[in-house]
């Protein structure tokens, strides 16, 4: 039987102390991603440096509305990056959820009404998220050694290929970003409400078809011809979310979440008319 005070110690889970480290980590790694992926002449680093301390900022203000919005931003990361002049689409989506997370932190601080619903898959994800960390501390490790970091060297060889440390740790901290933004999102989403979550599904949707949209009006010349080496070499277009291969996935898994939500929306009409 549990005590008066039970199920206030319940919803404070986890504690104060943990929760504002648990802000400072998402801050500091949040920084870390923009000086990593955002070099001092990269033209899209103000824009996306901005966007991501006003969703930061909006987040911790309206938290629900935080959401809905970065959902809608997330699949139109590749368009953003091609009306500010960048070159690099896979370093937006991090620093969007970078905006997101910390804003949203920093309101779980003093939040403590607010309780997740239940998940079977919590544990395997925090299981998965920790083997991620591990991977990648031994992966940054490998390419920046403590004797080489003591002897200030860099450029190093890290594989027979040529690989520079410098841009190993580069791919490796974004490895980690991308697995670990979607374990984030998943563990923000759990506190929402139901219907938060069903408008944050639906500015998805709204993302996706923007980002494809987009596509479109590039390939017909609407918008601006493609920039990057590859693609003009190749003769094809980056389309709006990265490129055409990612956009193509993209598309693919927004038509079986708009099909399943179209499923259960008739559903639930037939049983009310039935009713």
């Amino acid at each position: 039987m549990m005590g008066p005070g039970s199920s206030t110690r319940e919803a404070r889970r986890p504690g104060t102390g943990l929760r504002v480290l648990l802000f400072l980590v998402t801050l500091a790694g949040s920084w870390i991603l923009l000086f990593l992926g955002f070099p001092p002449g990269a033209p899209d680093r103000l824009p996306v440096l901005a966007i991501s301390v006003g969703l930061a900022l909006w987040t911790a203000g309206r938290p629900d509305q935080g959401i809905v919005a970065f959902c809608f931003l997330f699949p139109c990361a590749g368009l953003l990056v091609r009306l500010f002049g960048g070159t690099d689409p896979s370093t937006w989506p991090a620093l969007l959820l970078g905006g997101l997370a910390t804003g949203w932190t920093f309101r779980f601080i003093y939040d403590f009404e607010s309780r997740p619903d239940p998940s079977a898959v919590d544990r395997w994800l925090r299981a998965l998220l920790a083997v991620w960390c591990v991977a990648t501390a031994l992966a940054l490790f490998r390419a920046r050694t403590l004797w080489a970091i003591t002897h200030s060297l860099a450029g190093r060889a890290v594989n027979t290929e040529g690989l520079a440390d410098t841009e190993a740790i580069r791919e490796s901290v974004f490895a980690l970003s991308s697995l670990v933004a979607g374990a984030a999102l998943f563990f923000i989403v759990r506190r929402a409400d139901p219907r938060v979550r069903a408008r944050a599904l639906s500015a998805g949707l709204w993302g996706v078809t923007a980002s494809a949209l987009a596509a479109l009006l590039q390939r017909v010349g609407v918008l601006p011809p493609e920039t990057r080496g590859f693609w003009k070499l190749t003769g094809r277009l980056g389309g709006g979310a990265v490129d055409p291969n990612s956009l193509g996935i993209l598309c693919a898994l927004a038509l079986d979440v708009a099909l399943a939500s179209f499923r259960e929306s008739f559903r639930g009409a037939l049983r009310t008319t039935r009713a």
